[in-house]
């Protein structure tokens, strides 16, 4: 399965999102620049739409083609072309405030709209998911927002006022409306700054989240799931519980000789279709799948809660298994495929269930001398020629009659003490 990195798909997603906000706004001061003489001079008026025109065509571009493959490099286009902008306005700025004879034009009144495109951007870079870009293009923005206003300051005819003077005199700037566009476009940029840090971090949560959501399925049933969320059940540190849990064994008879028939993907596709036909069972009953080992499945019922009636779910778990091999049997045969049989080994008992391991790897998991007896009645299936063992405290504890072989005074490997067994037909 190939692996997915969510954090390159939101900055993908972003970048995406901000060059087309970029070339919308671009777009749209084209059209204005073509039908309207927003500056001082017939070159700037004709050379402004055209520029804007090549930033459309770019932005778009950025936002057409930019993948996981291609992200970087229009990251890159994406930035220059900003930098353009810059420059350009610059160049065009400082070309109008030196001729000596332009076209009228209220002068105060085009220091009023300096800040309406780059606060624009602003806000629009945000949507990058990049706090440290959106840090450099406000800086970029404001750059650009000097090289505007500081020729309409710096002109001879205009002046500062304020009251009717400041709507009336076309040269006249309006100090109090200045000011006040000032601490809004510091207020955008900070907000902006903000914000981006802010989406980066819950979109980073969410997808850590989503992650540990996807790891928690290979293991835990939907339900399962569901409870561990509701309870905040942490996955990521050392802690350990003392409680009686359902084991269930299972393993595929003769799987050495079968592999030494079978290539490689061969031997991987038997186990993940085998995998796959236990784990639905075990999903079904609330038990945990808490490992594979080669051809054997390890499950758990009663982790990380006890359900009430843990053996019984235990049991059911085995003969819906056992269904699903016979169905599965079928189906090879059908294919003039060999037979394939397992065994199953279920015992109760007292053990250590939560998350063990180091700082570099811990997982969720069961320990305890229940574990080990499981795994040694499962393999007492061969000795004992049969498909299905279950223990004493087992059967004790199901909520239904069933009709069993019962087998005394057995000793499993491992341990001085003697169980009783029970071999069971389903």
């Amino acid at each position: 399965m190939q692996k997915i990195d969510h954090k390159i798909n939101r900055h993908v997603s972003g970048l995406r999102l901000s060059a087309s906000i970029a070339c919308l706004l671009n777009l749209l001061s084209t059209a204005t620049q073509i039908y309207f003489d927003n500056s001082l001079s017939d070159f700037a008026n004709r050379m402004f739409p055209l520029f804007f025109l090549l930033f459309t065509i770019g932005f778009g571009a950025c936002a057409y083609y930019v993948n996981e493959k291609t992200y970087n490099l229009c990251l890159s286009v994406y930035g220059l072309l900003f930098v353009c902008i810059a420059a350009v306005n610059l160049w065009l700025s400082n070309y109008t405030a030196d001729i000596e004879n332009f076209i009228p034009f209220p002068l105060g009144r085009s220091l009023d709209y300096a800040f309406a495109m780059p606060q624009l951007l602003i806000l629009a870079s945000a949507t990058l998911l990049r706090p440290k870009i959106t840090i450099g293009l406000s800086v970029l923005f404001t750059l650009m927002l000097f090289s505007t206003i500081l020729p309409i300051i710096n002109h001879p005819k205009s002046f500062w006022a304020i009251g009717t003077i400041a709507l009336q005199d076309e040269f006249a700037m309006n100090q109090p409306w200045f000011i006040f566009q000032c601490q809004i476009f510091v207020i955008t940029a900070a907000i902006s700054i903000l914000l981006s840090w802010i989406i980066e971090k819950i979109t980073t949560d969410a997808s850590s989240a989503e992650r540990t959501n996807q790891q928690l399925g290979r293991y835990f049933s939907p339900e399962i799931r569901e409870e561990i969320e509701k309870l905040d059940f942490k996955t990521d540190t050392r802690s350990g519980n003392d409680q009686i849990v359902a084991v269930l064994f299972t393993d595929i008879v003769g799987f050495t000789s079968i592999c030494e028939n079978l290539k490689a993907e061969e031997i991987v596709e038997l186990l993940s279709e085998y995998q796959k036909r236990m784990v639905a069972p075990i999903f079904k009953n609330f038990g945990t799948v808490d490992k594979f080992i080669g051809d054997a499945v390890m499950a758990t019922f009663g982790t990380p809660r006890s359900r009430g009636n843990d053996a019984q779910n235990a049991f059911e778990c085995a003969r819906q298994m056992q269904t699903a091999m016979r169905q599965w049997s079928k189906e090879r045969a059908e294919k003039s495929l060999p037979e394939i049989q397992h065994r199953i080994g279920i015992h109760v008992g007292n053990c250590i269930v939560g998350n063990i391991g180091s700082d570099e790897r811990i997982e969720f998991s069961v320990i305890g001398d229940a574990v080990n007896v499981a795994s040694r009645v499962c393999s007492a299936c061969k000795e004992l020629n049969t498909s299905v063992l279950i223990t004493e405290d087992v059967k004790l504890r199901l909520s239904e009659k069933i009709d069993t072989e019962e087998i005394r005074d057995y000793t499993i490997r491992g341990r001085d003490e003697s169980i009783t067994l029970h071999k069971v037909i389903i």
